[in-house]
């Protein structure tokens, strides 16, 4: 019997999908695993590179360029596993995150899904920023109240509890997985351990960095204002054939990833600082003088951290 199934929508990442196929195995141990590769009309050798490979856990399957929902969709109707899990194409899972989630799972039966913190990454040998809270909780009430403190990436679901979460929603052409968070947050009980399981890698043809900044904030809102709809009536507007109006993208600068990581990096350091790990927090701070050392914002954070963790 199959005990888990991993969904990667696929598109142009015939660079790291192998290294992402890799990381999944390895994290499963011993289980039962397949992996569904979806694979959306990709332009370069995507579709070849994970045809060639020898790992049987693969499953293979086109999806004709539809969007990545309807990818996902595919993944979710094919699936086998007793629980689901999503990856993207170009980011990996840690070491032994799958059963170790599994195991979890196994043993406390009134859960439907588990979930822990992620880490930003430039490149696998790079600085790595670490997300999400340190506190290890049920998270359940925070999604019904349009909170998501990591990544749907980071889950382990159980597929009764997929189920009747229901379907991604074609509607989101991106923040598919906010609305699917917030979703499966009021359809089931959710945990959160702050254990890193899944490595984002920031580059600038990620959805994050090739999505008009317009059309994010819309998708974005929509997930939020969908859930205050479903609290409030039962139904949001996408269950009534309401859906609104999609903004055409404007064509303001794009995030840059590198931009993006270093302004996470930023915020991470003052985080660590505020929680009182100031090691960390100076070594956060160098890191960041080292990549941006004609930054006189990147001097000012790393004298100020230097001088108050020596002063305290």
């Amino acid at each position: 019997m199959v005990e888990i199934s991993v969904i990667i929508p696929i598109k142009d990442a015939e660079s790291t999908i192998t290294n992402t196929i890799h990381s999944i195995v390895k994290s499963a141990g011993s289980l039962e695993l397949e992996i569904i590769v979806v694979d959306d009309s990709s332009s370069d050798a995507s579709f070849a590179t994970v045809k060639n490979l020898s790992y049987e856990q693969v499953v293979l399957m086109k999806n004709e360029g539809s969007g990545i929902a309807n990818a996902l969709n595919s993944g979710l109707c094919a699936a086998r596993g007793r629980y689901i899990a999503r990856c993207d194409a170009d980011d990996f899972f840690s070491p032994d995150r799958l059963l170790l989630q599994w195991q979890w799972l196994e043993t406390h039966p009134e859960f439907g899904a588990i979930c822990g913190r992620f880490a930003a990454i430039e490149h696998e040998k790079g600085p790595i920023i670490t997300l999400g809270s340190e506190d290890r909780c049920e998270i359940s009430k925070e999604l019904r109240n349009g909170i998501t403190r990591t990544s749907l990436c980071t889950f382990l679901i159980r597929k009764n509890a997929a189920k009747s979460t229901g379907s991604f929603r074609p509607f989101f052409i991106i923040s598919e997985d906010i609305d699917y968070q917030l979703r499966l947050g009021e359809n089931t009980r959710v945990y959160y351990q702050p254990r890193i399981e899944y490595y984002y890698r920031l580059h600038e043809t990620s959805v994050t960095h090739s999505s008009a900044p317009n059309q994010r904030t819309f998708f974005d809102n929509c997930a939020l204002q969908f859930q205050k709809e479903r609290k409030k009536m039962g139904q949001d507007s996408l269950q009534k054939d309401q859906a609104p109006i999609i903004p055409q993208p404007i064509n303001s600068p794009k995030k840059q990833a590198n931009t993006h990581f270093y302004n996470l990096l930023e915020g991470s350091i003052w985080k660590q600082y505020a929680c009182g790990n100031k090691q960390q927090a100076i070594k956060q701070s160098l890191t960041l003088l080292k990549k941006r050392w004609w930054k006189p914002s990147a001097w000012k954070i790393f004298l100020t951290i230097t001088a108050r963790s020596v002063r305290k």
